[in-house]
């Protein structure tokens, strides 16, 4: 399983999640907080459903995704916590693996939000599976943790289209990836996610070997999702240039979520979990 150290998950019940905006929801939890309800007081969105009162349909939000929404308002709730984990082929490198790593994190942030008695539900971002919601409260951290377990890498992400399917509405969103896709596709879901009034952090993980990769050489290269290969001699020169490159491209992820005010952390995955969660993880400012 993921996580089940009894000594760290005890270190682990001291933390609890904590949102920088008013956006929770959800049903009765022992931490009461502002979110979705039934007063004056506008919260958040909702996909529209049958029944539902025409009167708060949002229309700029149709014009924008193509989907119906429902305006909904304020209440005293729990907080829904959703971890959306990138389990596309490219996740399944390094060692240890980015897609385990995630599992484990996933498995972290999963257990503080249970201990606390909020809610907690996956994603998976590269295959059909429907999300999971996991209620509340200590029982809730083994049937997550046996469902981490049993997750597999695979396919090609899709991020955006994955996390549109979500039912809108005010909470936390922790996105888990490798961010090895197009610029748009994740900055997208980022902006739908906040669009919904969900508050959005984002943990960025890569390998040592994507970090430092100790190649020379000549060398067949295959992307793991889509099996385009290149062939490539790799003088030191070039592996100065890929280091510019990715040194851009983070500052480039980091600059971008500065300016839509998402916590942002890149995790190296060769350190060890207890490090990265006390760490990393804990540097986004969610954890407490």
């Amino acid at each position: 399983m993921p996580v089940t150290d009894a000594a760290f998950l005890a270190k682990l019940q001291a933390l609890s999640l904590c949102l920088q905006q008013d956006v929770r929801m959800g049903g009765e939890g022992a931490r009461k907080s502002r979110a979705r309800g039934s007063s004056v007081e506008f919260a958040d969105y909702r996909e529209y459903v049958p029944g539902d009162d025409l009167r708060r349909m949002d229309w700029a939000a149709y014009a924008r995704f193509e989907k119906l929404f429902i305006r909904v308002y304020r209440d005293e709730r729990d907080l829904l916590v959703t971890l959306l984990m990138d389990n596309s082929a490219s996740m399944a490198f390094g060692q240890p693996a980015k897609w385990q790593r995630t599992k484990e994190l996933a498995a972290v942030l999963g257990y503080v939000a249970l201990h606390k008695s909020d809610r907690c539900r996956t994603l998976s971002l590269a295959d059909d599976a429907p999300p999971r919601l996991f209620a509340g409260g200590k029982s809730g951290y083994l049937p997550l943790a046996e469902h981490l377990e049993g997750m597999q890498a695979g396919g090609i992400s899709r991020l955006r289209q994955r996390a549109m399917r979500l039912a809108a509405g005010g909470g936390m969103t922790v996105i888990f990836s490798d961010l090895w896709m197009p610029p748009e596709e994740w900055q997208a879901c980022v902006e739908y996610l906040q669009y919904t009034h969900q508050e959005v952090a984002l943990v960025h993980l890569l390998s040592g070997e994507e970090l430092q990769p100790d190649l020379a050489g000549r060398w067949r290269l295959t992307d793991a999702e889509t099996g385009a290969t290149r062939d490539m001699h790799l003088t030191s020169d070039a592996l100065d240039a890929y280091q510019k490159a990715l040194s851009a491209h983070l500052e480039g992820v980091a600059a971008y979520c500065r300016g839509r005010g998402v916590p942002y952390c890149m995790v190296d995955c060769r350190q060890p979990l207890e490090r990265i969660v006390f760490g990393p993880l804990a540097g986004l400012g969610i954890l407490r």
